[in-house]
């Protein structure tokens, strides 16, 4: 969370338009809720987001990031709000631990879409 916040608030991302970056084996349930908050502080221009960013915090993070996850079903819920662009599904070394989280993601994915998963 904090080198997310760092990236952005600091203008990193803003004066460095083609830097990407990844963050892995974080999750992602957090991610909605702190593109959300660093968004409410940067429309009020709340003191420490210095410089002032000419694009909302998630729009730097939607062009410019991306997060890992295996086992998230909050996280894949909020996907309208962080987007799916920026999100990298993580396949776990273990092979039972990998079927058992594909199935889990999968399932979850299906049940928000409405449709069948693919095996």
């Amino acid at each position: 969370m904090t080198p997310l916040c760092l990236f952005v608030a600091s203008g990193v991302l803003e004066r460095h338009p083609k830097l990407k970056f990844v963050l892995v084996e974080c999750y992602i349930s957090w991610l909605a809720w702190v593109l959300q908050t660093l968004d409410q502080i940067n429309d009020k221009r709340h003191m420490w987001i210095q410089p002032r960013l000419e694009l909302k915090p998630s729009k730097y993070f939607k062009r410019q990031g991306t997060a890992t996850f295996a086992d998230d079903e909050v996280g894949l819920a909020n996907r309208n709000i962080t987007g799916v662009k920026c999100l990298l599904w993580g396949n776990p070394r273990m092979t039972k631990v990998r079927s058992r989280t594909r199935a889990r993601s999968s399932s979850a994915c299906s049940a928000m879409s409405g449709r069948r998963s693919v095996k």
